[in-house]
């Protein structure tokens, strides 16, 4: 069971630079986890370093990994099960993203080219994070099929395939999660209507719960207060993730939200394998795609991009 003994966390402002770099930090974590799978090297999975004057720094295996584009190429390599993808340089990685579908929006102070990728004193980050989110929308793109959610929505769930059926990836992963929030909520009133009565020592614990504060995702921005995720996962792992430990108030408070991811986070570490890691990305929430395909027989592989 998921469980966090509170207080485990701090809730703290954060600059815009630091939230930077806990969003690079959590992509290049998300790379590293394409590059080597199955498992990240032990010595990678903490993917910075702090230098003498306390600032975060990329380890400098990881920098050259960028900048020679061997990373890049390890993933494209495992996604496609491909060989021919491990001897392109950063201009080739490019083409290819470009070739399947995927703009890459270039950053606003380098131009993305291969001059500008190669740099390594100092790395040129917010171009290396432009190819990275490509890769992150190619992989989504991939694998979160809107034929193949809906397969799986409607094992569960009523489903229209005329008028529900998802335009693009985004609107898959929204249909997958709020048709298994709405299925959550129905379990959870299911619960609290078949409880004794308030005074039983049976039911104390469910009248913390509200299944009606689980609410529904409008956009993948919605997912950061780790209600929705961690809704999902009960749905599809209730003996290792309880409904109940879940923070369901209205409004929402920072604090709860950080603690639903950090439930959600929990459970990815302890029962799911290390390539379907879901790392922070600072106080809003998450920046990977995650994986539930591990839970109760799931097996279409539906990737949410959070």
């Amino acid at each position: 069971m998921v469980h966090l003994s509170a207080p485990l966390f701090l809730v703290r402002e954060r600059d815009d630079y630091q939230l930077i770099l806990a969003k690079q930090r959590a992509s290049v974590l998300w790379l590293l986890s394409k590059a080597y799978m199955p498992k990240i090297p032990p010595e990678l999975y903490e993917p910075c370093y702090r230098d003498h004057e306390g600032n975060d720094r990329l380890k400098p295996q990881i920098v050259h990994a960028l900048a020679n584009a061997e990373l890049y190429c390890l993933a494209l390599a495992n996604i496609y099960a491909d060989p021919n993808y491990h001897n392109l340089n950063h201009h080739g990685i490019i083409q290819v993203l470009t070739r399947k579908g995927i703009e890459i929006n270039e950053p606003m102070d380098s131009n993305l080219t291969e001059t500008v990728l190669v740099q390594t004193a100092p790395i040129r980050m917010n171009a290396h994070m432009a190819v990275i989110e490509g890769i992150m929308a190619l992989f989504i793109k991939e694998v979160l099929i809107p034929e193949k959610v809906m397969e799986v929505v409607s094992r569960f769930s009523v489903v229209n395939p005329e008028s529900e059926l998802p335009y693009d990836c985004e609107e898959a992963a929204l249909l997958w999660i709020n048709k298994s929030c709405i299925k959550m909520r129905h379990k959870i009133e299911e619960e609290l209507s078949s409880s004794r009565s308030p005074d039983s020592p049976d039911s104390s614990h469910l009248q913390r719960g509200n299944a009606s504060f689980i609410a529904l995702a409008q956009d993948l921005g919605d997912l950061s207060d780790g209600c929705c995720l961690a809704a999902l996962l009960t749905l599809y792992c209730p003996r290792y993730f309880k409904w109940q430990d879940i923070h369901l108030h209205d409004p929402m408070s920072l604090a709860d939200s950080v603690y639903n991811l950090q439930l959600v986070q929990k459970f990815c570490q302890e029962h799911l394998p290390p390539r379907y890691l879901l790392p922070f990305s600072g106080r809003y929430g998450l920046h990977a795609p995650f994986h539930s395909s591990q839970c109760a027989g799931f097996h279409s592989r539906p990737y949410v991009y959070i």
